[in-house]
């Protein structure tokens, strides 16, 4: 059985005998080529399932082109890429009857997939009202494995946002599983908004690093941009352009640390979004342009580098509940793998990680001064500031790997 390299399984696979493990399913809405938080989390549990050997994973991938399931492999594991009707895909009438005349023989096909690959578990990621034909199969007694979804956090907004029919139906699919898993406590109970009911099958499972992988990515011989060469205090932050990643907030908070600290530097890294332009025009606006840089649609391998150049890694973000926020920032155990100094803003997650004066600095939403202050107090007082560094590492390292969290899913596998 193969992985993929360099993803959390550092050669721990064990090998043969996997015809005779329980399958354990992978289920993505789209493909893995796609990317995005999701999908590396996704694959990066795969992986650890892999090195593991305790359970023969299959990749299943949401495809409307395949009206059959189709069998191939994606990095050397098994794949089936199938359609899924969803019960309420559009506000016609015709749509639902459609699917309700065709979910019988969907159902036989998912029973002979699930016997096929001998299926103990499905766990689907970033979960759709597609999700209503395993359950269908649940309560017909066609699936007596596990079934369980993972919750990133759009996906909870988007539970959170609906009414009527497409409320009713998310209920009796939350109701049908085994397992609700969420990567942050504070997500948990954004979702449990929707039926507190539920909150006897919602689990928190954080999500991880390759902690090996990210280390040794500083260390590349890759030449750092000259925008952090000199003696300058640099401060980076990394995250989508995007308005829920508070750029402008940080902008509006650096501003007031070049009023202590004037030859600080401060970058911004993160693939291109909506906001990219007006943060450009924000940061010329106020003159900035010597001091704000920005580096979007960087490779992910160069990224180590130019966070362990930083002294403080600052996190922006914004969290309105009910419409966006984050679900579990791995930007913040990845600039503690490198036992960088954390300013960050009590965002979904956040304070599950960054313990204030102790692991960080935490700081309330919304507020640039106080993030200006918290960053200043980093710079003048390097003593503490490498201390929470340290600190931070230690529980990143203890708590928050791949293999860790790959642990914790087949717990609630075996309970």
């Amino acid at each position: 059985m193969a992985y993929q390299e360099g993803s959390g399984s550092h050669g721990r696979a064990k090998q043969g005998g996997t015809q005779h493990k329980p399958g354990y399913a992978f289920l993505l809405p789209w493909s893995p080529e796609r990317g995005g938080g999701v999908t590396h989390a996704a694959v990066a549990l795969l992986n650890e399932c892999v090195a593991e050997g305790v359970y023969r994973p299959i990749l299943l991938e949401l495809d409307w082109a395949f009206q059959r399931p189709r069998n191939d492999q994606w990095r050397g594991i098994p794949r089936v890429r199938l359609r899924l009707g969803s019960p309420c895909s559009s506000r016609r009438l015709r749509a639902p009857l459609s699917f309700l005349m065709l979910l019988p023989a969907e159902l036989r096909r998912l029973r002979r997939l699930i016997s096929a690959h001998g299926l103990r578990a499905i766990n689907m990621h970033f979960a759709g009202l597609e999700s209503f034909s395993f359950v269908a199969l649940r309560r017909l007694g066609l699936f007596r494995g596990k079934y369980v979804l993972t919750f990133h956090g759009s996906d909870v907004r988007q539970v959170l946002r609906t009414r009527g029919a497409q409320r009713a139906l998310w209920r009796l699919i939350l109701h049908g599983v085994d397992r609700l898993v969420f990567v942050s406590k504070d997500l948990k109970e954004e979702f449990l908004a929707f039926d507190h009911s539920l909150a006897s099958r919602c689990v928190v499972i954080h999500n991880g690093i390759d902690i090996r992988a990210f280390t040794c990515g500083c260390q590349e011989d890759r030449p750092l941009p000259e925008f952090f060469a000199g003696s300058h205090d640099t401060l980076i932050s990394v995250g989508q352009f995007e308005y829920r990643k508070g750029h402008d907030l940080l902008i509006r908070a650096f501003e007031l640390v070049l009023l202590e600290r004037s030859h600080a530097r401060l970058a911004i890294v993160g693939r291109s979004g909506p906001t990219l332009e007006g943060t450009r025009k924000l940061i010329a606006d106020r003159g900035l342009e010597a001091h704000i840089a920005l580096f979007t649609d960087l490779p992910h391998s160069h990224v180590p580098a130019l966070v362990n150049r930083a002294d403080v890694f600052v996190l922006s973000s914004r969290w309105r509940k009910g419409e966006f926020g984050e679900g579990f920032p791995l930007v913040l155990a990845e600039a503690g793998a490198l036992a960088r100094p954390v300013v960050s803003t009590r965002s979904t997650g956040c304070g599950e990680i960054i313990f204030d004066r102790v692991t960080g600095r935490l700081v309330p939403l919304e507020d640039p001064p106080a993030l200006a202050d918290a960053i200043v107090d980093l710079l003048n007082d390097r003593v503490s500031a490498q201390r929470m560094g340290m600190n931070l590492q230690k529980i990143v390292q203890e708590q928050f790997s791949w293999q860790q969290a790959w642990v914790k899913y087949r717990h609630v596998l075996d309970s």
